[in-house]
């Protein structure tokens, strides 16, 4: 097997070779190079497969900002309301977040989503979009704090989007086909009907085919792919009946000196046809480029495209019917330089990066799409809340957190681990064998927590503290045991009215403040 192997080996190495004989060049001799090149002429007005991808991050995180003005209370509204010395005043940042760089971020987005939402049709249809039309109050605030780390993950996707995928990244797409044309035909000619007056030649005309066919690196008379095909398939002087495609009929001998590119050309392209397809991939253009490397070879100092006997590429059929690139052996940019592989080997690398920076453009679309269904899924958390109007038990409780704590204990007499995590007390003698029974005193401090706050796990603040308004001795009196649930104060940080003395909540929860840690972004659900 590993003599076959080597024989076969040998018998392809052979077959690269310049081949040295007085034989003279036959039909279809440069058959397989003219077809290689032939696939990349076809990609002559076609457009790279993929687009630039449309980042989502903006949209979403604006759509997001909306219904986070339409859930927030009448306080926060208000900022963005124009008003000070003048009514045509635009909305300030206030004094104490001037230096916040998160609030300077953010506050032309909050602006604008407050403009979009500012009368009660606009606020209703962004909630009814957000299937949220129909939620009470309670439930609105319940959606709005599970909403908050959802929000953030939106913002952070698509900072991290726009940083990572600009538009500067997809450049290559807009230029893709000027650059196939420029490859093919050179920048001088239009199109395949425009290469009469040496347009194929940037240097001026060769004045042999020796000439136009023989050169190195960016200087290369062949310097086109439409070039490089006259070289190999027209008939010069002497040269080969059908070098590229058998029976072939000339109508026009190709000679350099007399610019007759146009006619020539037109005599060779009908055996390339057009392709159907109209786009095209980094993965099709590196194969054809793999290929046309496959097929150039060498001897100790050059190399060929096309069939080498003797003497030089000068189209005679008793010579040689190919493109030489000088010393391409020991010099590589010799044959790497020449413009039209050059172009091409550019392109293929640029549109391979542009592709896989869409991909990653798009999973980061896909990540927010997914974060705005997690959003999307609330609204049935959301309507399971109810609001309790008991001092005590006044807080907006889903009916798993409404259960008795008899009911919620005894229905985990097969879990130890599950049963101290429902704060309930373990009195089996296995991890997995209860009986799990409620723990009194855990359960009365989960009582005497309930009455305090202003926020959603606190008192509602019609009925807490706010309730006595300016009965300062009724306000005192508010406690559970001893515990002193309101206060008579004046304002600390985060809440309403710092320098006005009232009745507030013993325990500082922020409640009045809750849009302001809800107005990071938010979001509606369907398409505007």
């Amino acid at each position: 097997m590993n003599k076959i192997f080597g024989f076969l080996v040998a018998y392809a190495t052979f077959l690269h070779q310049p081949t040295c004989t007085n034989a003279a060049i036959g039909q279809g001799a440069n058959r397989a190079e003219f077809l290689t090149l032939c696939k990349i002429l076809q990609l002559h007005g076609a457009k790279p497969q993929i687009t630039e991808p449309q980042l989502k991050g903006d949209t979403i995180e604006h759509e997001l900002n909306k219904l986070n003005l339409t859930l927030s209370d009448e306080d926060w509204k208000k900022k963005f309301n124009k008003g000070g010395a003048s009514t045509n005043d635009e909305p300030r940042i206030p004094d104490e977040h001037k230096s916040d760089q998160t609030w300077n971020d953010r506050w032309p987005k909050w602006l604008k989503a407050r403009e979009e939402t500012k009368t009660a049709e606009k606020e209703s249809e962004v909630l009814r979009q957000a299937n949220m039309h129909t939620l009470t109050p309670a439930q609105k605030k319940w959606a709005a704090q599970q909403l908050q780390p959802i929000l953030e993950r939106v913002e952070q996707i698509s900072r991290l989007q726009k940083q990572e995928y600009p538009s500067t990244k997809f450049a290559v797409l807009k230029t893709a086909q000027a650059t196939i044309k420029e490859a093919i035909y050179g920048a001088q000619a239009a199109g395949d009907t425009d290469l009469a007056n040496s347009k194929l030649y940037p240097s001026g005309k060769p004045t042999t085919a020796q000439v136009a066919c023989e050169g190195a690196g960016a200087s290369h008379k062949a310097a086109t792919v439409a070039g490089t095909i006259l070289c190999l398939c027209a008939k010069a002087s002497s040269g080969a009946e059908g070098a590229c495609v058998p029976r072939q009929s000339y109508t026009t001998q190709w000679d350099p000196n007399t610019q007759n590119e146009q006619a020539v050309w037109t005599d060779l392209a009908k055996y390339c046809p057009r392709s159907q397809s109209k786009e095209f991939t980094a993965s099709e253009l590196k194969q054809h480029l793999l290929a046309i490397q496959t097929a150039i070879h060498s001897d100790e100092a050059n190399k060929y495209l096309g069939t080498f006997l003797k003497t030089g590429c000068d189209g005679d059929a008793g010579n040689s019917i190919c493109v030489k690139y000088n010393n391409a052996v020991t010099t590589p940019t010799n044959l790497d330089a020449v413009p039209w592989l050059d172009k091409l080997t550019r392109l293929e690398h640029a549109l391979s990066e542009a592709e896989r920076d869409a991909a990653g453009a798009e999973k980061l679309n896909e990540k927010l799409e997914a974060e705005k269904a997690k959003a999307l899924l609330l609204f049935a958390g959301a309507q399971k809340v109810v609001e309790t109007h008991n001092p005590v038990d006044g807080r907006h409780q889903t009916p798993e957190q409404r259960k008795q704590p008899g009911l919620i204990c005894g229905a985990h007499n097969k879990s130890k681990t599950a049963c101290l995590g429902a704060k309930c007390k373990w009195g089996g003698q296995k991890d997995d064998d209860g009986p799990c029974v409620v723990d009194e005193s855990k359960v009365a401090e989960q009582t005497t927590q309930a009455g305090t706050g202003n926020g959603p796990a606190g008192t509602s603040a019609s009925i807490g503290c706010e309730r006595h308004g300016t009965d300062k001795a009724k306000c005192e009196a508010e406690k559970t045991g001893d515990k002193q649930n309101c206060a008579w104060r004046k304002g600390k940080e985060g809440e309403d009215d710092r320098d006005t003395e009232k009745c507030r909540n013993g325990g500082f929860l922020v409640n009045k403040k809750l849009a302001l840690s809800m107005a990071v972004v938010f979001l509606s659900f369907v398409t505007f």
